[in-house]
């Protein structure tokens, strides 16, 4: 059987165009398939074709501009464009027989219930060849010259067709794969323009905030000054009802002091200005030492402070040591005020795997309801302390998190309502304790 030339060089010229459809480009889809169509079209002496792709599976792609639901097909590249004016058909449509059938289909202008089968707008004297496209869609061809749609045309059209489908499937991938690419980068930009407005917001807040403290320390020191003077009655003796009330001024002075400082650290640790200062820390002195500072307050409010130093030698930790107290007199200052009459916070420590070493801070208070354990470490939350005339600020557990994190520490607690809180908090052993 001799073979002609030319059809073997169009066959080849056709399977290399449809293989150039699934390349990587810059060119939309709808144009690929149109430019393919256009060349399809001239050497096969066809009139008119156009490619259907089902919205389900390519829907990023294709759009929903129909309000329709009914499953359907979307029009995504026709050749001539004036050959159709509407971009949406439904599955059950005569014309998408092929597709239900998954078989190639054709169709004469002779043949019964022909016009059933018609999409187009223009007069076609000819038929109608309907190939599948996997499953996701078909592509038609028009001809208005039924030679051109014999079986030995339509036989050198199914490898290509084939190809093409394959070729169209990769260029939707393509593009999907890109817009995913561009939605990532446009998040990416947006998330680093917040970033920015953060840090922006940040440095604003702590001039503000270090503005204010200069502006509030100094009549809060003039004003603890002049009443101390007045306590110790150097200018004279006060009435037992007057010196109660310099007292009472002198704990408010105190507490919007402590205040202050701890809005300014907590501030200082949100826009990462604060530094530590890490060294080796003997734990258990440092935990002698914080109780020492607070058992006053503790004998004020009835409670007993005890701590159960570790067995043997403890080995220290890496920690910055004056915030290291400071997050320890928060949590016993927690557990006096949040506890019972004839209450105790008991202190312990003990190793926490090779390289950690955690601390136990025990009161028998009142406990943290359920509901409110997730609001324990946000600034600001006293979770209804008000309502029981407990004293703070609520910053207290929101800056001893950030300190300990700041630390290369972790804290958490655990907690039954009416049955205690016990607060931990967990550092890493220093490098020359543990070698």
């Amino acid at each position: 059987m001799v073979t002609n030339p030319d059809i073997v060089s169009e066959s080849l010229t056709l399977l290399e165009l449809s293989l150039s459809i699934g390349r990587t480009s810059q060119q939309p889809v709808a144009e690929r398939c149109e430019a393919f169509l256009r060349i399809l079209l001239f050497r096969k002496n066809l009139s008119f074709g156009a490619v259907w792709v089902r919205e389900a599976k390519f829907p990023q792609e294709i759009g929903t501009d129909n309000n329709t639901d009914a499953p359907g097909l979307k029009l995504v590249g026709a050749f001539p464009k004036s050959y159709v004016d509407y971009s949406h058909v439904n599955l059950d449509h005569p014309a998408m027989e092929a597709l239900r059938r998954q078989e190639t289909h054709l169709i004469t202008a002779n043949s019964e219930n022909y016009d059933d089968h018609v999409l187009e707008t223009k007069p076609i004297k000819g038929g109608i060849l309907t190939f599948t496209l996997q499953d996701f869609g078909v592509l038609r061809l028009i001809s208005n010259n039924p030679d051109s749609l014999s079986d030995r045309s339509i036989n050198q059209l199914i490898p290509v067709i084939e190809i093409f489908a394959l070729s169209l499937q990769s260029a939707f991938a393509q593009e999907d794969l890109q817009r995913s690419h561009e939605v990532a980068l446009e998040a990416r930009r947006e998330a680093e323009l917040e970033r920015h407005e953060a840090e922006r917001a940040n440095l604003a807040k702590s001039e503000f905030l270090s503005a204010m403290s200069h502006e509030l320390r100094t009549p809060l020191n003039a004003i603890l000054g002049f009443g101390q003077i007045l306590e110790q009655q150097i200018s004279g003796p006060l009435a037992d009802t007057q010196l109660r009330q310099v007292r009472d001024m002198l704990g408010a002075g105190k507490h919007l002091l402590t205040l202050v400082d701890d809005v300014l650290d907590l501030s200082a640790l949100q826009s990462n200005a604060e530094t530590m200062d890490i060294q080796e820390v003997d734990l258990s002195a440092t935990i002698e030492d914080a109780i020492r500072q607070i058992t006053v307050t503790a004998e004020e409010n009835g409670i007993k402070l005890i701590f159960l130093p570790p067995d043997g030698t403890f080995p220290h930790v890496s920690a910055d040591p004056f915030r290291l107290r400071q997050v320890l007199l928060n949590l016993l200052s927690n557990g006096i005020k949040y506890n019972r009459e004839d209450g105790s916070v008991t202190v312990t420590c003990e190793l926490s795997g090779e390289a950690s070493a955690r601390i136990f801070v025990a009161d028998t208070g009142i406990g943290i309801p359920e509901s409110e354990k997730g609001k324990v470490f946000e600034p600001f939350e006293r979770l209804h302390a008000e309502r029981r005339n407990i004293s703070g600020s609520g910053i207290g557990l929101s800056l001893s998190q950030k300190l300990v994190e700041k630390m290369d520490g972790r804290i958490g607690f655990t907690s039954s309502e009416n049955d205690g809180s016990t607060f931990w908090l967990e550092l890493p052993i220093a490098e020359t304790a543990s070698t």
